[in-house]
């Protein structure tokens, strides 16, 4: 099991600036290095550790910081289930079924 978490950068921007903190005061209140929340911002790659800090501070829970990609997942999905049913509509049209 991966030990890394995917964020919504725009997301964590948004919140700190609602603050009015610098990346300087967002690693001072979470307790984590400068160069973390430099690296979270630009990637969106964090710890669990990571994530748990940031979402404190923030005071919204982990789940409200990590990238929804779950209308993605549900398209992959749709596409993937019907793919099958799209390949034989396509085949009976070239075939003449």
């Amino acid at each position: 099991m991966s030990n890394e978490v995917k964020l919504n950068t725009s997301k964590i921007l948004t919140l700190r600036s609602n603050k009015c903190w610098s990346q300087e005061e967002l690693a001072s209140a979470s307790g984590l290095s400068v160069r973390t929340i430099q690296r979270v911002e630009k990637s969106g790659i964090a710890s669990l550790e990571t994530t748990k800090a940031l979402s404190s501070v923030f005071g919204v829970s982990p789940l409200e910081l990590q990238n929804n990609s779950s209308v993605e997942n549900m398209s992959l999905n749709f596409i993937v289930k019907y793919a099958w049913l799209f390949a034989f509509a396509l085949s009976s049209v070239f075939f003449g079924m």
